[in-house]
C-alpha cells in the first residue's frame, strides 16, 4: 500500500521523534537492515542552508541519527551546483555535513566525481543519454530523498521527483532541460528502493527554487512512494498536477497514483492545506521560454556567445551570490 505521513513538530527537540514516527508509518523497517547500504539525497540547491530552499541540517541529522542505529552504511550525496556555480563540498560544509559526517561516522560523496553510467531517454523522436552515478544503480540498497516543498519558476513545483535532478553528475545538466519531463521520470524509475523524508520545516512560496518567501510549517512529510508524495504535496499546496508538466507526464506514464484515494494517509490533510503562489519575474519568463528549447539553451548558456553574454550581464548587474564561482568554470 502506498503510504504518506504528515506530522507537525514543535521545536528542534521533537524532529527526531516525528521522523521516527514517520518512518514507522511508511514501514521502512521492512526494507532497511544492518547490512543495507543507504544513500541520502538532500536538496542542496544553494551552497549554505537557506530556509525553504535547502534541506535543514537539523532534519538531516535527526534522520541520520535514527538510521545509524540500524546500519553503519550511510552515504549522503549531492552533485556540484549546476552551471559551475559551486562544488558539492562547499554545500556540505555550508550545511554542517562535515561535522555530521564525523559525529556519526558516515560518508559524504560528491556525485560529480564518481563513476558514471548512462540512462537512455527517448524524447522528441530522438534518443538521449543522461549521465547517472553508478553507485545509485549498483551499490545502493535504500535511497532516501529529502526534498523541500517549494514552488519553482521553471517547473512549477519542486518536490521529491525534482530533487533527483541533482543526481545528474554533469554540472551542465541544464542542457537537458528541454527533455526534463522524460529525463526526470527516467532518473526516478532507475533508483533503488526509495523512500521520501520531506523537510517541511519551511515551504517556499512566490518564486523558487533559490529565492522566494519561506513559510514556516514545521512538518515532516514522508512516503514509501515518490509518486504518492507528489500527489499529497500538490493537494496540500493547492497545486493542480495537470498544470505541472513533469507531474502530468509521470501520471500519464503510471508513476503517480491516479487519485489521492489510492494513498493511505496517517491523518486528514485539511489542517495542512494552503494556496501556494508562483510569481515569475520578467527574467524568469524569458528563462522559462528557454527552458523548453534545445536551441535557445545552447545559444544562451552553453555556446561561446552564451558564456560571454552571461559575463557581460553579471558585470552590469552584479553576479548573484550563488554564482560567485561561475567564472572558474569557464
Amino acid at each position: 500500500m502506498k503510504r504518506v505521513f504528515i506530522g507537525k513538530f514543535n521545536g528542534k527537540e521533537e524532529i527526531k521523534e516525528k521522523i521516527l514516527e514517520a518512518l514507522n508509518w511508511i514501514q521502512i523497517d521492512a526494507f532497511i537492515k544492518a547490512e543495507s547500504k543507504v544513500f541520502i539525497k538532500p536538496n542542496f540547491t544553494y551552497p549554505r542552508y537557506k530556509e525553504g530552499v535547502t534541506t535543514s541540517p537539523d532534519v538531516i541529522e535527526a534522520l541520520i541519527k535514527i538510521l545509524r542505529d540500524v546500519t553503519p552504511h550511510i552515504v549522503i550525496g549531492e552533485s556540484d551546483g549546476g552551471y559551475y556555480s559551486w562544488k558539492a563540498e562547499d554545500a556540505f560544509k555550508g550545511h554542517g555535513i562535515d561535522i555530521i559526517e564525523k559525529k556519526y561516522d558516515i560518508k559524504s560523496l560528491n556525485l560529480s566525481n564518481v563513476e558514471r553510467t548512462y540512462l537512455p531517454v527517448s524524447a522528441n523522436g530522438k534518443l538521449y543519454h543522461i549521465s547517472f552515478p553508478k553507485i545509485l544503480k549498483d551499490e545502493t540498497d535504500i535511497f532516501i530523498t529529502m526534498p523541500v516543498p517549494k514552488v519553482h519558476c521553471m517547473t512549477g513545483v519542486s518536490l521529491a521527483m525534482k530533487n533527483q535532478w541533482g543526481c545528474i553528475p554533469d554540472t551542465m545538466r541544464l542542457s537537458f532541460h528541454h527533455i526534463f519531463n522524460e529525463a526526470i521520470l527516467e532518473i526516478n524509475k532507475n533508483l533503488p528502493q526509495t523512500f521520501v523524508v520531506g523537510d517541511g520545516k519551511f515551504f517556499l512560496d512566490n518564486t523558487g527554487p533559490m529565492y522566494g518567501k519561506p513559510i514556516k510549517k514545521d512538518l515532516i512529510i514522508a512516503s514509501n512512494d515518490i509518486g504518492s508524495f507528489e500527489v499529497v504535496m500538490c493537494e496540500i499546496m493547492g497545486v493542480d498536477i495537470n498544470k505541472i508538466p513533469h507531474l502530468k507526464f509521470a501520471k500519464e506514464k503510471g508513476f503517480l497514483p491516479g487519485s489521492i484515494d489510492e494513498i493511505e494517509l496517517n491523518c486528514p490533510l485539511d489542517n495542512f492545506k494552503y494556496k501556494s503562489t508562483l510569481k515569475r519575474s520578467l527574467r524568469n519568463k524569458i528563462m522559462y521560454n528557454c527552458f523548453r528549447s534545445e536551441f535557445l539553451t545552447y545559444l544562451l548558456y552553453t555556446s561561446y556567445f552564451g558564456k560571454m553574454l552571461h559575463k557581460v550581464f553579471y558585470k552590469l548587474r552584479g553576479t548573484p551570490e550563488h554564482l560567485k564561482n561561475i567564472e572558474q568554470g569557464f
